[in-house]
């Protein structure tokens, strides 16, 4: 629930307590409801922030930045986190710092690094970030975190840019910075961990990686942690085990990627595998093992995946969306489906309203060769031939 530090009996101004606490209702409860009240959130953060910005309630102000920032980020709105990142550079150096003594006991402080983690999330991936404004990003949050604290968050972020990149080098370095921050980790200890995990399978240290995902599911966490569960919606065996797959694919491991699918993901039941909210990366999981029960609702998903043409989603995960796609077809084609009821922008059917099977892998595969170039383009350290030949290897 957003606003919990906030003294709402200290707010002057009526109209924006009111507002205030309307977010408060539509976020109590499960954090699912970031997605289902999107659009009631989202205006109503946008006139908090208009009006704590007149009043100068500046705690209220960057506090409902990050708010916004993070109900972006659960609806892949990332479009809207780059346009409010320029807000927070300029407001922040404007008022931060001048306004932190009037506000005691607060976040207000971590709030700068928290926004940092959103701005990360919505560049990290994005074509139009290009190597130049990435690293100056980054400069800009090390500086950040070194300022006001966590800065276990910015390690953890940059190993994933490293994973992004396959640096074992960088991953390395950041990974041992990492573990000197470790015990500053206040938020969720699972999530703080998958980075960490992920940088493990990049420079094979398969072993460790196994033993960390089996603790973060176990439980087998410092005991003060241990309250994250109750939380954590990456801490169940079918996350974990996933995460872990998709570092295997990434790095094209294929080897490894035998070994944890035939281990655990293949031992999981059906409807932890599949269900309605699975992404499309379980959706491949399901298909290479040969669950295709239910794959009209892979249908539905694949095709508002390919019909969004405002897509707010970043570049990256776009491509790694349709190259997931791509191989979900070829499986499917083999399984001996070879047409489907699909509608696709630009791919015809036969009268009947059927499209070939390889017909869709194609234009999946096109689509994410679209994505992947053109990320390639922006980041020099980016090897997209690699990223698709690593997913035709493990799922043949």
């Amino acid at each position: 629930m957003v606003y919990e530090k906030v003294r709402f009996a200290q707010i002057a101004n009526q109209e924006l307590a009111d507002m205030m606490r309307r977010a408060q209702k539509l976020t109590q409860g499960s954090y699912d409801l970031y997605e289902k009240n999107y659009k009631a959130l989202s205006a109503l953060f946008k006139k908090i922030i208009n009006i704590s910005r007149q009043e100068k309630e500046w705690y209220i102000y960057f506090n409902t930045l990050y708010n916004l920032m993070y109900a972006d980020m659960r609806t892949q709105n990332y479009r809207q986190i780059v346009k409010y990142a320029e807000v927070y550079y300029r407001d922040s150096e404007l008022y931060m710092d001048s306004a932190l003594p009037n506000y005691p006991g607060t976040d207000m402080a971590l709030l700068n690094v928290w926004i940092c983690t959103r701005i990360f999330q919505a560049y990290v991936g994005y074509y139009q970030i290009d190597d130049a404004k990435m690293e100056d990003f980054m400069r800009r949050y090390e500086e950040t975190a070194q300022k006001y604290g966590h800065l276990y968050e910015y390690y953890q972020d940059e190993m994933y840019l490293s994973c992004l990149y396959r640096d074992s080098d960088r991953a390395q370095a950041a990974a041992r910075s990492f573990l000197k921050h470790e015990k500053e980790i206040t938020n969720c200890y699972v999530c703080a961990h998958t980075d960490y995990l992920e940088q493990l399978i990049l420079n094979g240290q398969y072993r460790q990686g196994e033993t960390l995902m089996l603790d973060l599911i176990n439980k087998n966490i410092p005991q003060k942690h241990v309250w994250c569960y109750k939380y954590c919606e990456v801490a169940e065996p079918a996350s974990m085990y996933s995460t872990v797959l998709q570092a295997c694919v990434w790095n094209g491991k294929k080897d490894m990627f035998d070994y944890f699918y035939g281990k655990y993901w293949s031992t999981l039941p059906g409807e932890s595998q599949r269900h309605e909210d699975s992404n499309s990366f379980d959706r491949l999981l399901c298909a290479a093992g040969g669950n295709f029960e239910g794959y009209e609702d892979d249908l539905r998903v694949a095709a508002e995946d390919a019909k969004d043409e405002e897509n707010r989603d970043t570049t990256e995960n776009n491509m790694q969306a349709f190259l997931r796609w791509w191989r979900y077809f070829i499986l499917l084609d083999r399984s001996g489906v070879h047409t489907l009821p699909l509608t696709l922008p630009g791919l015809e059917t036969d009268e009947d309203g059927q499209v070939r099977t390889l017909a869709v892998s194609d234009y999946m595969e096109a689509r994410a060769d679209y994505f992947g170039e053109q990320f390639a383009q922006v980041r020099a350290a980016f090897d997209y031939k690699f990223a698709k030949d690593a997913y035709k290897k493990c799922f043949l």
